[in-house]
């Protein structure tokens, strides 16, 4: 919220939320979510509460970008939970802007684009 200017404050807007607690409302809409540093969890029991709430509110097609650096196990933890409910797609290196690319460590940053699967 602190990152938003007064435009973007009546256009966006920011949550905190409980995983397994959390779904949309009547009437709101999801359009994206980003999530930095919430899979490398040392709670991996959480982890399916987590991939519950993204799906939850994905379900208008909302996408979700996530980023990490590998740390713990619980990202591909949360990777193999998450490709039952998700398409998962890798951003390389050479899709991110240059300016963030020659950062020195961005290698070991993991970025990705989960849209919910259309479940038959």
């Amino acid at each position: 919220k602190e990152n938003l200017n007064s435009d973007e404050r009546k256009r966006l807007r920011t949550k905190v939320l409980m995983w397994g607690s959390t779904s949309p409302k009547d009437g709101e809409n999801v359009g994206l979510i980003i999530g930095s540093e919430i899979v490398a969890c040392p709670y991996i029991e959480a982890l399916p509460s987590l991939v519950q709430t993204l799906s939850d509110l994905m379900s208008g097609g909302a996408r979700a970008i996530i980023s990490y650096k590998p740390r713990l196990k619980s990202e591909d933890i949360f990777f193999d939970l998450a490709k039952e409910k998700f398409d998962i797609e890798w951003i390389g290196r050479s899709k991110i802007h240059r300016d963030f690319n020659r950062r020195v460590g961005i290698e070991r940053i993991g970025i990705f684009i989960l849209t919910k699967k259309n479940v038959i």
